[in-house]
């Protein structure tokens, strides 16, 4: 191992920070690179109420985070090549130091109530409808997050007042869901039965919260080029963790944001084939409509000096669709053994596969600063597609 005091600079710790010597492909590691606890509450409760024809479900979800975020600093020595490390050139040296430790704050509300009605021997509804509340994140120590205005537009873009709500979902979003069967022949072993269905759902985890907390203004990171190592370690100054401008990197989101939402519906017919056997077939369709992508404007000084580093706005650029055709076989082979088969033909098409790391939508801050990029540029075939399965 490298001696660890030529890994840390007087104001970092082993015993609280962390080192990073990257060469070409390589990373070497020292000291601690995190240090933080969760605390969380889950509370539900749900009833049933059965009258006549009717079975009514009604239910509520709270649930609660409390994550404490150490800071940890972290100085990291980046060489191009083994020819500048033999000679102590150092490509980039990155510090980053933290605030005192920060408490988030994260609540999710939800609450529904579903009815499923036997309305004859042969045909049953289902009808429903959820509720969901996502209050804005906050910090409990008095370290709001950082917001960000216009983020949409870098020459006025502007950092908002300090405890200015990350989001505003207003009070809540409902979600309507129906559902039905329908047996249209009832003969023993030769039942054929209709179902369908359809609703809409909400994503309430709205992607890379988290990130929020780990970024200005609760670090700062200073960045030195073409520096000597090891003189370097004893040189470096430990930037001053404040709102001031040049900010650094910040994660933020629209102004506008939506909660994400996707419908879904499907219909089905299973026949009954006698000795134990059965065929299904079905088609599935989802259409995601408002989902979270993440655009980054890298800093331009000469456009907005307030800017030093990358501003990240997630918000609801991003859209889906999904559409299956599927066919299942069972069997009832003997007592509790069952033999299945099943045939899945598939489309799923997006401009983003996921909400907490993709990176899409990118603002040049440099070549074009202002431009921001066509989500629909990147409409194509999912990550997850498969189309045979």
């Amino acid at each position: 191992p490298l001696p660890t005091a030529q890994l840390f600079p007087s104001f970092l710790s082993p015993g609280r920070d962390n080192a990073i010597v990257s060469l070409g492909g390589l990373t070497y590691r020292d000291g601690q690179q995190t240090d933080n606890t969760q605390t969380q509450a889950h509370v539900l409760g749900s009833g049933t109420w059965v009258r006549g024809g009717h079975q009514v479900k009604a239910g509520l979800d709270f649930r609660r985070l409390r994550p404490t975020i150490a800071s940890n600093g972290l100085f990291q020595l980046v060489f191009a090549n083994v020819a500048q490390a033999s000679g102590g050139v150092v490509t980039q040296a990155i510090v980053n130091v933290g605030a005192r430790e920060r408490q988030a704050r994260l609540d999710w509300w939800s609450a529904y109530l579903q009815d499923t009605w036997q309305a004859s021997p042969r045909l049953s509804l289902t009808f429903g409808l959820r509720w969901d509340h996502v209050p804005p994140p906050g910090e409990s120590s008095g370290q709001p997050p950082a917001v960000v205005l216009d983020a949409r537009d870098q020459a006025a873009m502007r950092l908002a007042p300090a405890g200015t709500a990350v989001w505003d979902l207003g009070a809540g979003a409902f979600a309507p869901r129906v559902g039905g069967a329908y047996t249209v022949r009832a003969t023993s072993g030769r039942e054929l039965v209709f179902r369908g269905g359809a609703g809409l759902f909400h994503n309430t985890a709205l992607g890379p919260v988290g990130n929020v907390y780990g970024v200005f203004p609760y670090s700062r990171q200073q960045i030195v080029r073409g520096v000597a190592y090891p003189p370097i370690i004893g040189e470096i100054v430990a930037p001053s963790v404040d709102r001031e401008p040049p900010y650094g990197q910040i994660w933020t989101y629209a102004q506008d944001l939506e909660l994400p939402r996707v419908w879904q519906w499907n219909a089905t017919v299973e026949q009954a084939l006698g000795g134990g056997q059965s065929l299904s077939v079905s088609y599935v369709g989802a259409r995601g409509q408002a989902l979270l992508r993440t655009a980054q404007t890298f800093a331009n000084p000469a456009v907005n000096p307030r800017f030093g580093s990358v501003v990240n706005l997630v918000e609801n650029s991003g859209r889906s669709t999904y559409h299956a055709l599927q066919a299942q076989w069972q069997v009832r082979v003997r007592g509790a053994l069952r033999g299945l088969a099943a045939y899945t033909l598939g489309e799923a098409r997006d401009n983003t596969s996921a909400d907490s790391s993709t990176l899409a939508g990118q603002s040049s801050g440099t070549a074009a600063p202002g431009t921001r990029l066509d989500p629909d540029d990147d409409w194509g075939a999912a990550d997850f597609d498969v189309r045979h399965q």
